[in-house]
């Protein structure tokens, strides 16, 4: 539960973070525009009715369906897209390397909870060594 809440805080806040570089394009205020949006969307959940909330909301998602045309009327290198997705790049900063390592060393043998503790180790080692 307090991931599910990490997770949608962090949600939110790269929310306003987009509000706030999008509205510096028109050159409002960061000051401004973030508090104004977020009352709005205050206003509209406590205020508004479940029917009209709903439909603001899955209007503005559908501006999202433009990132797949935009992705792909860009043409990519596929190969090079799908490459740079799963490797490592050289210059990752150490924080971020150790921070994943953690994270993987952390959250590996987790994820194989059917096993016992000993075949997880070995399957973990002989997976990632």
């Amino acid at each position: 539960m307090v991931a599910l809440v990490l997770v949608n805080y962090t949600n939110v806040v790269t929310e306003f973070i987009g509000i706030a570089g999008s509205m510096h394009l028109f050159h409002v205020p960061k000051f401004v525009s973030v508090p104004l949006c977020a009352g709005l969307v205050w206003y509209m959940v406590v205020r508004g009715s479940y029917k009209s909330t709903e439909k603001i909301f899955l209007v503005a998602s559908l501006v999202y369906i433009a990132y797949i045309f935009a992705g792909v009327l860009s043409q990519p290198d596929w190969h090079d897209a799908l490459l740079a997705t799963v490797q490592l790049r050289p210059g990752l900063c150490g924080a971020t390397r150790r921070i994943c390592t953690w994270l993987s060393a952390w959250w590996g043998p987790r994820s194989l909870r059917g096993c016992s503790s000993t075949c997880s180790r070995r399957l973990w080692r002989r997976a990632f060594a």
